[in-house]
């Protein structure tokens, strides 16, 4: 991971909407986060599609209004 993905999911998992112990935590929304961080919007929505295909991420319609999954949660918490 190199160090922007890092910061994005780290920012992600402490404001963002994500899945804990089964329970939906409704917080901002990514598209909200992604428009106040200094990392690229293209770049974030990269970085998103590639945790949704490993399973950290989920989405309903669009993909920067989804939550971090059980896992994604895990990733971060190793990391922070």
């Amino acid at each position: 991971m190199k160090d922007d993905e890092i910061q994005f999911l780290k920012i992600v998992y402490q404001r963002c909407n994500q899945i804990i112990d089964g329970q939906f935590v409704k917080r901002e929304r990514v598209r909200d986060v992604i428009s106040e961080i200094e990392i690229h919007h293209k770049r974030c929505w990269y970085l998103l599609k590639k945790w949704a295909e490993k399973d950290w991420y989920d989405y309903g319609i669009t993909l920067d209004l989804g939550w971090l999954t059980p896992s994604g949660v895990e990733k971060a918490r190793e990391l922070i």
